[in-house]
């Protein structure tokens, strides 16, 4: 799976609409010159004689007529591009020369449509997500005083950064762990940036407001399975802040449920969280954190708050 089913949906309208709107401009632009050299739908009214009228004498066999009407034929033709460069009107371009703005190349979505929706997870993803500042390039390690931290996090980073740059749907999943304020929601937007720009389909969400659209997805019929779908099936899930989301039956299940699923389908999931392993095996239970032991990359932040450190900075 790349981008999810609504995204696609989207970018395929989107795409559609602005071939539509390319389309009744050039119209347009058209009909003001027609009007400016009338003598242009003079010619597109003989054309459309000659058309059948072609067809018929073809079959007739009158050779010697058919070699006339398609001598006029090309006589016209030389006029209407003199008469069409005189006032300027260019043969119709659309948006897209691969599809023709129709989205699709036979059965498969064409690659305009699969820009467009990059662009959407984009600005989807970013939406209340300081994305364009969360890069691999402004990701400081100055903030990082003490030298045992510094060591730890600039393998850290490394990591994350050769991690996005080898990232694929088959990718080992990967925890960040560690005290608040380390950078683990940096990293994870910069791998997020890193999974839309090759084309993969990603979900990025903290993990209050995803079990919180999925609790209304499921109780509340909001939706129809598609983003529980969409969570269990995309080529790349970033959960933020595990831990940090009211803990219910129903949210245990999703998580057990999210982790072992994607697990088993071998999809890549990335998890932030302030949670040792303790703390995670009592909070999930056992079977969760034995899940993410066993299969993720366990990677531990050091050092001390660096939010605390920026905002001291800016006062």
């Amino acid at each position: 799976m790349g981008y999810n089913k609504e995204i696609l949906k989207k970018a395929l309208n989107e795409v559609i609409k602005k071939g539509q709107d390319n389309r009744r401009a050039y119209e347009v632009e058209k009909a003001k010159c027609y009007d400016a050299e009338p003598r242009l739908r003079a010619i597109d009214a003989e054309f459309m004689r000659l058309g059948p009228l072609m067809g018929m004498v073809a079959i007739s066999g009158d050779t010697d007529r058919l070699n006339a009407i398609k001598t006029k034929s090309d006589r016209l033709k030389n006029e209407l591009e003199q008469l069409k460069t005189k006032v300027g009107l260019h043969e119709y371009v659309p948006c897209c020369p691969l599809c023709g703005d129709t989205g699709y190349l036979g059965t498969k979505l064409c690659g305009c449509v699969l820009t467009k929706a990059k662009q959407l997870s984009f600005e989807q993803l970013s939406v209340g997500m300081p994305i364009n500042e969360c890069t691999f390039e402004n990701f400081s390690l100055d903030y990082y005083q003490n030298p045992a931290d510094k060591a730890v996090m600039k393998k850290v980073f490394d990591f994350a950064k050769s991690y996005a740059e080898d990232l694929n749907p088959a990718s080992q999943s990967v925890l960040f762990f560690g005290g608040t304020g380390l950078g683990k929601t940096h990293l994870s937007l910069a791998i997020a940036a890193a999974a839309l720009g090759k084309g993969l389909g990603a979900i990025y969400s903290p993990a209050q407001n995803l079990l919180h659209k999925l609790e209304k997805e499921h109780f509340k019929g909001n939706g129809d399975g598609h983003f529980l779908e969409d969570v269990l099936e995309c080529d790349l899930l970033i959960i933020d802040d595990l831990g940090t989301e009211f803990a219910t039956s129903f949210t245990q299940a999703s998580i057990y449920n999210i982790i072992n699923t994607r697990l088993l389908s071998g999809k890549p999931t990335v998890i932030s969280t302030n949670l040792n392993m303790e703390e995670l095996a009592d909070r999930y239970t056992p079977r969760v954190a034995s899940r993410i032991i066993g299969s993720y990359a366990l990677k531990q932040f050091s050092g001390n708050d660096v939010r605390q450190q920026k905002r001291l900075e800016n006062l």
